[in-house]
């Protein structure tokens, strides 16, 4: 046969409609255009498809290898390696290249030019391969040496920078790649020692390059590789440069870079003594490979700890180094997933939409969330992203893709370690959104804590339960996926609220009504340990025994029953499977009505194990101080009748043989709906809980629990259709964020002390676990049976627990509920 040979580049659409092919040595044979049958179209495609899959194997094989410092300090042993089709260069790496990336997820890349812009990185193997060992992969310019003078030298071209990028993003996406999935491709540092830093800077302005490391180099006014003083502005990422101090040739051009560098963050590392050789033949790379892998760590892994070493002139861990840092800004930090954009708002930074799991979306929607994507570049986090899906038109909008969260710092550096408030919004696990202007964080922020707002799915995208949806899962359970995104939320900000100046270990969460709600339930979950230090619960608390039909306080159902009821909700869309429920569009998901099923968390075994009274009766949960508390007048919110009859009727059915004590002991009238029975509902659905919480946590006699009682309200005449009203569900929010309508005709003189009090005891909490500080009056530690309850209701002032001798007639009942017979009357 006769024709011509092509190499083949399976990465390229190939045109094939009238060519014939046939494979030899790995190449491709082009034959003239005969005419062909149908059948010879598909031979022809047949083998050149596994041409293509024989070509692409050889995409990724070590063709030489050696071992240096026995395989480096790091968890993973490294080898320096030739691969096949990559023979001009040297790729450090761990050996096994599918364990690092299962520890630790897809490997950051480093590109490295040498020293005189030479084709050999022996000088630096030392080095490089210590970083390998650390989960990192090193491409260096220029072909493998067992000695520096087994082979003729020869300049590298700027060009194999560049190269070596395009290489391992061509092996990200082969699939018969050991790199395929492997290499974080939005992770990439370029790295060059003495001229191979200008190098560096030559070629630093393509987008691909997330940070810049200049070994024992710097420009100045010199031109070298094509680079001079004004590549300075192609520097689009934060850079490093490193050197040896005054016997370093590069050290002035290093000083005078830097003094110049005005538009990135930039760090001068200066080792006092190693000189222009650095420690590159010390064992493991010496001194200056350790200080890289801390910058690495940080710039490419996210590791914002590491960022302290950074931020001190002498650091303890390097004391043959003196460093010097400036540029760096909280408006733009690196997390796990890339670099974020935020806005300074004056003395506050702000991030807005910040992903913390991937959109619940098509085949994710009722899964658990997953982790989220990184992203290449600089991603712009100004704007609140969408709601979750609900009924109405909320703040943002609405989108089924909404697992956002919203940061405002006044850290001025990443190295500040402040505390954490975290805060979940409520609306009956039905509605709600992160974007809420009442809770904008700007002005708890601005008391020294970091202030994030977090987004769960609600409604029956975040709570449906049914047998499929159990079946899927690994934990065969359903529903409570609104809790399981809370979770994932708390888990982003352990990993990554360090860029934004706050603690990871001194995060508290807090919530109102169904966030006040869920933060009782994360401290009874085990899937949320150590996750959060402090908890906050605003008219929340999660303490009735499981009941069908459900009552405000006795909300929740088994799994059992939840999925039954998801088997009715999945066929009233005419419908037999989830799968065809994930076809349909979200907003058709909308409750139309309150009670749909899936609009409620469920003792599920797995995130709720059991019954949460049950769960602190035996130390069961995680044991943090808690601040609870609940508003004087909750009923007004939730008795929607004034119909005497029909109310004592449902105070019957309720709670049963329980009726008539509880009605005696609340002083309930049978012809008028009064403050007295709406307090029951209160209690029912609220006071109980809460106090019950702090009882609870006492007997323990673990970490603290502070008791509230919120009553800030006007006076109303006797006349007015208001007389004798209390504070309702939900108003105390506005006084904790400080944002109490000062124009609102209910306000008071003292609304301004009770939200600067309010403020101040949550903030005060979040830095120590601790409410009191100084200004404020003691808030003791609660104890049953003392006066030991903050009042606020004009100014903050002890009291005892209202309607106290009611509530045990209502314990009474609750205790009964968890017997067998009680158990048996609720669910008949």
């Amino acid at each position: 046969m006769f024709g011509h040979e092509a190499p083949v580049n399976c990465l390229k659409t190939f045109e094939y409609s009238t060519w014939q092919y046939y494979s030899t040595n790995n190449k491709l044979t082009i034959l003239s255009p005969p005419t062909i049958s149908p059948f010879g179209v598909v031979v022809k495609n047949l083998l050149f498809l596994c041409l293509c899959l024989t070509s692409s194997l050889s995409f990724a094989q070590v063709i030489d290898s050696k071992v240096l410092d026995e395989g480096g300090s790091g968890p993973y042993k490294a080898i320096a390696a030739t691969e096949k089709s990559l023979p001009e260069y040297v790729v450090y790496r761990p050996e096994n290249l599918a364990q690092a990336a299962k520890s630790e997820g897809p490997l950051p890349v480093v590109v490295f030019a040498n020293g005189g812009c030479n084709d050999t990185s022996f000088p630096f193997e030392r080095m490089l391969s210590e970083v390998a060992s650390h989960g990192y992969v090193v491409i260096a310019l220029g072909k493998m040496q067992r000695s520096l003078d087994d082979r003729p030298l020869k300049k590298a071209g700027n060009e194999m920078m560049t190269a070596a990028v395009d290489w391992v993003t061509a092996q990200a996406a082969a699939k018969q790649s050991d790199y395929y999935e492997k290499v974080a491709l939005e992770h990439i540092a370029s790295a060059g020692q003495s001229c191979g830093g200008a190098q560096v800077l030559a070629t630093a302005s393509d987008p691909r390059f997330t940070t810049f490391m200049m070994f024992n180099s710097g420009i100045g006014d010199m031109t070298m590789a094509e680079a001079s003083r004004s590549s300075l502005a192609n520097l689009h990422a934060p850079v490093i440069y490193l050197v040896g101090g005054e016997t370093d040739v590069a050290t002035e051009n290093a000083i005078l870079d830097y003094e110049r560098i005005d538009h990135v963050p930039v760090v001068l590392a200066n080792h006092q003594t190693a000189g222009h050789s650095g420690t590159f033949e010390q064992a493991n790379g010496g001194s200056f490979a350790a200080l890289a892998l801390k910058w690495l760590d940080w710039q490419l892994k996210g590791q914002s700890d590491q960022a302290k070493v950074f931020m001190q002139e002498e650091p303890e861990a390097f004391p043959e180094w003196k460093l010097r840092s400036k540029n760096f800004t909280m408006d733009r930090v690196t997390v796990e997933q890339g670099t974020l954009q935020g806005k300074t708002e004056g003395e506050l930074t702000v991030f807005k939409g910040v992903p913390f799991a991937k959109p619940p979306v098509g085949e994710l929607r009722w899964k658990a969330p997953q982790p989220p994507e990184s992203w290449s570049g600089i991603r712009q986090a100004l704007e609140y992203a969408p709601s979750p899906i609900q009924a109405g038109e909320p703040p943002a909008g609405k989108s089924e893709d909404s697992l956002y969260l919203n940061i405002w710092t006044p850290a001025d550096a990443d190295t500040d370690e402040l505390p954490v408030l975290v805060w979940i919004y409520g609306g009956g696990f039905s509605f709600g959104s992160s974007a809420d202007p009442l809770t904008e964080g700007s002005t708890l922020a601005k008391k020294g804590v970091v202030l994030v707002t977090i987004s769960y799915r609600v409604g029956p995208l975040g709570f449906l339960a049914h047998p499929e949806l159990s079946a899927e899962s690994p934990n065969n359970v359903s529903g409570n996926y609104g809790l399981l995104d809370q979770i994932a939320a708390l888990k982003w900000i352990k990993s990554n609220i360090g860029a934004f100046g706050g603690d990871p270990d001194q995060v508290t969460i807090f919530g109102e009504s169904a966030g006040g709600i869920s933060v009782s339930m994360l401290t009874a979950s085990p899937l949320a340990e150590g996750l959060f230090q402090g908890a906050i619960s605003q008219s929340g608390g999660s303490f009735g025994p499981t009941r069908k039909p459900n009552y405000p306080g006795e909300n929740m159902n088994t799994l059992a029953q939840a999925e039954a009821d998801g088997v009715k909700y999945v066929e009233s869309f005419g419908v037999s499977s989830i799968d065809e429920l994930r076809e349909m569009d979200a907003e058709a998901l909308i409750p139309q009505q309150w009670s749909m099923p899936g609009g409620w968390p469920i003792v599920d075994g797995h995130v709720i194990p059991d019954d949460q009274y049950k769960l602190y009766q035996k130390g069961d949960y995680n044991d943090v101080p808690v601040i609870v508390g609940y508003n004087s007048d909750e009923g007004l919110s939730f008795v929607r009748s004034d119909d005497p009859k029909a109310f004592v009727e449902g105070i019957e059915t309720r709670f049963g043989p329980f009726a008539e004590p509880l009605m005696d002991a609340y002083g309930i009238s049978e012809t008028e709906v009064t403050r007295n029975a709406r307090n029951l509902i209160r209690d029912a659905a609220f006071g109980w809980h809460t106090w019950s919480w702090a009882r609870l946590q006492a007997q323990q006699d673990g970490a603290p629990a502070y008791l509230y009682y919120f009553d800030q309200n006007p006076s109303f005449p006797e006349d007015s259709p208001r007389h004798n009203h209390g504070s309702p569900h939900g108003q105390e929010i506005a006084y904790v964020f400080q944002r109490v309508d000062p124009n609102s005709p209910d306000a008071m003189a003292s609304d301004p002390v009770i939200a600067e009090a309010m403020a101040t005891y949550w903030t005060n909490f979040a830095k120590s676990g601790n409410p009191n500080g100084e200004g404020l009056p003691k808030w003791p530690e609660f104890e049953p049976g003392s006066s030991s309850v903050m009042y606020f209701q004009q100014e903050p002032k002890l009291g005892p627990v209202p309607d106290r001798k009611a509530l045990k007639v209502l314990n009474e009942y609750f205790q009964w509920r968890r017997t067998p017979e009680g158990e048996e009357w609720a669910n008949q």
